[in-house]
């Protein structure tokens, strides 16, 4: 779960997120992580779920290393909520294992009789 640390400090003009699952520490500019948390602040009734969704473009962001003018532009044509929950769980799909896909409840297996006859 990740968890978000405001600085209240006016020289420092970054935030840190914090991940405790994945010990890891982002560092970004307030600019960026203030409008990218009033995008999901405005797709979302509860301030936690919007602080969690910023952290997770944030994660998304770094690991894929997309410009944030350019992720925040893909989040913002999708359009309706479900879509924006959709597309976070597309992204952090591709970072996650295999075995712990965020939105999927039945996983589709593959049938057999079609995969052989697929060459590599």
């Amino acid at each position: 779960m990740a968890t978000v640390n405001i600085t209240k400090n006016n020289l420092d003009s970054t935030v840190k997120i914090f991940d405790t699952f994945y010990n890891s520490e982002l560092v970004i500019n307030v600019n960026d992580f203030e409008r990218v948390r009033a995008f999901f602040k405005a797709h979302s009734d509860d301030i936690a779920i919007a602080d969690q969704f910023t952290a997770s473009f944030f994660q998304i962001q770094a690991n894929y290393n997309i410009s944030v003018e350019d992720l925040l532009t893909k989040f913002e044509t999708v359009g309706d909520p479900l879509a924006v929950d959709q597309t976070i769980a597309y992204y952090l799909n591709g970072l996650r294992s295999k075995s712990t896909l965020v939105g999927v409840s039945v996983l589709q297996s593959p049938n057999q009789y079609a995969a052989r006859n697929v060459s590599k």
